[in-house]
């Protein structure tokens, strides 16, 4: 009886640890389809691959997180590209599955915690751009969540990109190269800390590292009086 149980508990084990290595794989299908997108079509084909990810492996936390954060960017270019859908559809979906990302969430610690409170500033930023009726409300509730990420984890990545990325817009439209360089320096933060991690991106909370090859070259143009106003 002593052998059987433990043969029940290797037996169980080992299907957990395949489990978890599909998913794993399946995430990194994934986010490389999300990476190599190049237009509307793709970047969906890209959100249907982590909504299986979702939907097959539900008990997983990442996955939903990484969910949510998709249907952000597709909205936001169903919005961009004025396709004949509406783009807050896409953010109320992502809420839902923010909020099953949290449920789930059994590993609370702060930088987790951190990093949910960040995705959600995201979230209520498209709120208020999507729909300029709800923006000042929207506006207030994303800084709320911004004091709460950077309580639980000060030292947050996506926290150093949300700033720096606000504060090169901000110093572009007030023509103040001074908070275009402290933008910077930010971003340059954020890639460093990300780079000291080594298991694979698609195992991480690190959605906005994608946005660092776009706006560190965008502010040295800022900076060198290159790029348009």
């Amino acid at each position: 009886m002593k052998h059987l149980l433990i043969l029940l508990i290797i037996c169980f084990t080992g299907s957990l640890c395949a489990e978890n290595s599909n998913f794993k794989s399946a995430m990194k299908r994934a986010l490389t389809i999300h990476d190599t997108a190049s237009s509307y079509a793709s970047e969906q084909i890209a959100l249907k691959a982590f909504e299986d990810v979702s939907q097959k492996y539900e008990d997983q936390w990442l996955g939903h997180y990484w969910t949510a954060y998709m249907l952000t960017q597709v909205g936001r270019l169903v919005k961009r590209t004025n396709q004949s859908e509406d783009p807050m559809a896409y953010i109320d979906k992502a809420q839902k599955h923010l909020d099953k990302a949290y449920e789930l969430l059994e590993d609370k610690s702060d930088e987790n915690r951190s990093a949910i409170h960040t995705l959600q500033i995201l979230v209520y930023k498209f709120r208020g751009w999507f729909d300029e009726s709800i923006k000042d409300k929207y506006t207030e509730m994303a800084k709320e969540e911004f004091v709460k990420a950077a309580k639980a984890d000060p030292d947050n990545p996506l926290l150093y990109v949300m700033s720096g990325t606000d504060l090169i817009n901000e110093g572009q439209r007030e023509k103040d190269l001074g908070k275009v360089y402290a933008g910077k320096i930010l971003l340059q933060t954020a890639k460093a800390k990300f780079a000291e991690t080594t298991i694979d991106r698609s195992e991480t909370t690190h959605w906005n590292s994608e946005w660092l090859p776009f706006w560190l070259p965008y502010a040295d143009k800022l900076l060198a009086g290159e790029a348009g106003s």
